[in-house]
């Protein structure tokens, strides 16, 4: 008989409450983005209730790789808007500057950048802690 391997994601229940979760989180970051005005001081909540609202799925797989990923292409994700943001409006036609500065306005690259950041160090930390415990269990065996 094969057995399930829990470590994998194989606890439906844990798998189901972080889905819980992270809808939850989800559908309140998408409905604070239409109640919060641009230029409000709480414009990060949004983006970062939509960027927690991973966790608790990314927590189910024990795998730092998917947080490393993550992490990486959300630093990515805020560079290119504080690029996008930095560039002169003389460069795009009218309507670009409009979505430009709509989104600006709703999209605070710090969110993006920060919270890239940390799940980079965390999927790292992980996966060097993988690479450990692999080592470790390769030598005792050989040993």
């Amino acid at each position: 008989m094969a057995e399930v391997n829990v470590k994998t994601g194989g606890d439906t229940k844990r798998a189901k409450t972080a889905g819980l979760i992270s809808c939850v989180l989800w559908v309140l970051g998408f409905a604070l983005s239409f109640v919060i005005p641009g230029k409000s001081p709480f414009t990060w909540l949004p983006d970062t209730l939509l960027l927690v609202g991973f966790f608790p799925v990314l927590f189910v797989h024990p795998a730092g790789w998917t947080w490393l990923i993550f992490g990486v292409l959300n630093v990515a994700i805020g560079f290119i808007l504080e690029v996008g943001y930095q560039l002169p409006d003389d460069v795009f036609p009218v309507e670009v500057n409009t979505l430009r500065k709509g989104l600006q306005s709703t999209h605070p690259t710090l969110v993006w950048i920060l919270l890239g950041a940390l799940c980079t160090v965390y999927g790292a930390f992980r996966i060097v802690k993988t690479v450990i415990r692999f080592i470790r269990k390769r030598v005792s065996k050989s040993a």
